[in-house]
């Protein structure tokens, strides 16, 4: 910069300063001059020119050691500053041209060494070029900049690129030879990387800010004798290996060709590479591949991790191969679920039909775990995990008693407890039953017969752990919401207040000196919150009865305008019966009331049990079955068959004997988990539907006021799909009675649109 700003000043003044300024002189320092200039003749240009001439030809001999960087510059400067710019650039690019035809004619000359020869010649004019520009500077930013020509930098880089890698007879040659070295690399061999990287930095230094030609010169044939060499690989392979084989050798091929591009390549020809790879070897055998016998079914069955996931990293960029695996996984899930639900000893009985469902989920949740996991988030791909959950709705709904086997089976873990089980193991097992829960479609038939079931298991205390019982219901709650399980909490409510009163009741007795022939222990429940019982009437012992009584008094006392409802088929009894040895019997009310018959006879038929007690037909014939046949047998049945006839008698068993002192007496319903009542309970759910669609119509349209049929019914089961999938003639029925009922009206000219009347 200071010779450029000197050479303006003289060509002002002549001194270096501006007119009416003199030099600045410091004292027995230095003093500050102005570049001298001559004005070159003709003759003295050319000779200026061959003085340059020479320095470059020294340096391109490298021989520049003796060189006087300075003087060169000035003659530079001289020749820019009197207008001689275009002879110096010409002149220049013909020298610098001239050269490189010396060296195309080396490296034609060259044969089998064309790779190192080229390489020397291209380190040579790099290092030499640099020199040159550094000479030529001035021109650069003075007179080429002004004309808007090819810096010396890029001129030279141009000159390289037409008279040597543009040569007819080294273009094809070098190509040839890079080609046949990577060929030899693929095989094995060791070639020299080194070279090659440097003639790939070549083609793209030669490209001047672009691709242009590394990809003529290089990456497009590069590519396609890439693209044909695999193809004949895969060939080669895909006959002689087997699937998990053939995709190893392919990932191999895929690491080494990322290998090869981060080693001498361009990184953008990574992609490009990666993707002829994956055309050769992949997508055009998808079809054979999966068709193998030792295919992608043959590892989900033999559970080969290694191979799954090699096989989903391989298919996963590639597009048509990812959406043929995620359908071919879930046509498998879909197919084991169906050759489940065809072995009657799982789909017939809730445990075994649950607990598969469960080890079956397991099983592909470890493998999408550790098989099919998102590169770059590790985590597992969505698209598999829904292609999973949609094959296990599909067929877990085909067994009509889904709901209900799921609900028997968390009942029955709810009564085990934590047997042989560490909480966070229990937890783990509710967790897995919620996910088999979620495949549900038809939730709210799961919702009825957990509702009766967790009523009796509340009633007559068979839980194991209230605390286990709020963790459930925490996660019914977190899956379906509030709405869901909000009488089941209010189930727990009414117990808590139950205890409560229960103890205030004792209060009451001791205060007011009731005489309580009996203890009795009362549960008030909410009607809406419980299951709806069908009532049952029973003629209670007379002591029995004086203690309900009491408690009726008490209770109605304290809550005016109420009204008791007594499920006596709900409670329980403990008895103390004198045999030869004392026993203490737990029992149900039903047949409670029929032992304490026997306190005034020891034999009585089936018609006196039934007339002295009232209890119905079927509830007594149970009782009774579950006394006298039974392993406790507390009474003595004649004739001694199972079933129960009018003429049976039935006799005190003086001789009972047992081991314990306080036995349990089951019921034949708890015994063969019949206690809910499949088409009670389908019948409740048939109501709770009619009403809850139409409830879902009324709160729809009183929002929209005019709504067509189409798009009513698209939001009805939208809004209901978290409950169950209602059907469309079902819809049309409630919407007919909410017509008809003058909740809704249709439009006069359009019969298909309905208004909402206020």
């Amino acid at each position: 910069p200071s010779l450029e700003s000197n050479a303006e000043a003289t060509h002002s003044n002549g001194s270096g300063l501006p007119p009416g300024c003199t030099p600045l002189t410091m004292s027995r320092l230095f003093q500050i001059k102005s570049l001298r200039t001559t004005s070159p003749s003709e003759k003295d240009e050319r000779l200026t020119w061959a003085q340059l001439e020479t320095a470059i030809e020294q340096i391109y001999r490298k021989n520049s050691s003796n060189l006087s960087y300075e003087e060169l510059y000035r003659h530079v400067y001289n020749l820019v500053m009197h207008k001689h710019g275009e002879y110096l650039y010409r002149q220049l690019s013909d020298c610098i041209g001239r050269h490189l035809s010396t060296v195309s004619d080396t490296i034609v000359s060259s044969h089998d060494n064309l790779l190192q020869v080229l390489n020397d010649q291209w380190v040579d004019h790099q290092s030499t070029l640099r020199m040159i520009a550094d000479i030529f500077m001035y021109m650069d930013r003075v007179f080429v900049k002004t004309r808007q020509l090819l810096p010396v930098p890029t001129l030279g880089l141009n000159l390289f690129k037409d008279h040597v890698a543009n040569h007819d007879r080294v273009h094809t040659r070098l190509l040839d030879l890079i080609l046949e070295e990577i060929r030899k690399e693929r095989t094995g061999e060791v070639i020299p990387r080194t070279v090659l990287k440097n003639i790939t930095a070549m083609w793209l230094a030669l490209g001047i800010d672009t691709r242009a030609v590394y990809e003529n010169s290089f990456e497009v044939p590069f590519l396609a004798a890439s693209s044909q060499f695999y193809a004949l690989e895969a060939q080669e392979f895909i006959a002689a290996c087997s699937c998990a084989d053939y995709l190893s050798k392919v990932e191999r091929r895929l690491t080494e060709e990322t290998e090869r591009v981060y080693n001498y390549l361009d990184r953008e020809t990574l992609p490009k590479i990666r993707a002829a790879v994956e055309r050769a070897m992949l997508e055009d055998h998808l079809q054979t591949l999966f068709e193998m016998d030792t295919g992608f079914i043959t590892m989900l069955r033999d559970d080969k991790y290694d191979d799954l996931a090699r096989f989903y990293r391989i298919l996963h960029p590639i597009p048509a191969g990812k959406t043929r695996l995620q359908r071919q996984f879930g046509e498998y899930v879909l197919s084991l679920g169906e050759d489940f639900l065809k072995d009657e000893e799982k789909s017939k009985q809730f445990q075994p039909f649950v607990q598969s469902l469960i080890d079956l989920k397991a099983k592909f949740d470890r493998i999408i775990g550790r098989c099919f996991l998102t590169p770059g988030d590790n985590a597992p791909d969505r698209a598999f995990v829904q292609e999973m959950n949609d094959a296990f709705t599909a067929f877990i709904n085909r067994n009509t008693r889904a709901p209900e086997f799921v609900s028997a089976f968390l009942d029955d873990l709810l009564r085990r407890g934590l047997k042989g089980m560490t909480e966070s193991e229990m937890d783990g097992l509710f967790d897995q039953t919620i996910a088999i829960f979620r495949f549900l479609v038809e939730k709210d038939v799961f919702e009825n017969y957990y509702k009766q079931q967790l009523a009796k298991r509340l009633l007559l205390r068979r839980s194991a752990s209230d605390e286990l019982e709020r963790m459930m219901i925490a996660k019914l709650k977190q899956e379906s919401g509030y709405q869901f399980t909000s009488k089941l909490e209010g189930m727990f409510t009414d117990i808590k207040l139950s205890e409560d009163q229960q103890e205030d009741f004792r209060q009451h007795v001791v205060t007011h000196s009731h005489d309580l022939p009996v203890e009795v222990h009362v549960s008030v429940l909410t009607q809406g919150y419980w299951p709806n019982q069908v009532l049952s009437k029973c003629i209670l012992p007379p002591r029995v009865e004086q203690s309900v009584q009491v408690f009726k008094d008490y209770y109605l006392g304290a809550h005016n305008g109420r009204r008791l409802t007594w499920q006596t088929n709900l409670g329980t009894a403990d008895i103390k019966a004198r045999f030869k040895k004392i026993y203490e019997l737990n029992v149900s009310t039903y047949q409670m009331c029929v032992l304490m018959l026997y306190n005034r006879a020891d034999n009585l038929t089936y018609t006196q049990i039934a007339t002295a007690t009232d209890i119905p037909e079927k509830d007594l014939q149970r009782a009774l079955v579950s006394l006298a046949c039974g392993k406790a047998k507390i009474l003595l049945k004649h004739p001694p068959r199972p079933a129960v006839a009018p003429t049976d008698q039935f006799r005190f068993n003086a001789a009972f004997t047992n081991n314990h002192r306080r036995i349990k007496i089951s019921s034949v319903v708890a015994r063969q988990q019949a206690a809910v009542d499949p088409q009670a309970t389908r019948q409740r759910v048939d109501d709770d539907r009619k009403h809850l669609i139409e409830a879902t119509i009324v709160r729809i349209m009183k929002a929209r006021k005019t709504m067509d049929h189409q798009n009513l019914v698209s939001e009805i089961i939208k809004q209901l799909a978290a409950r169950f999938r209602p059907h469309p003639r079902l819809i049309m029925q409630r919407i007919e009675s909410l017509i008809e009922r003058e909740y809704l009206e249709r439009d006069r000219e359009e019969r298909r649109l309905f208004k909402y009347l206020a």
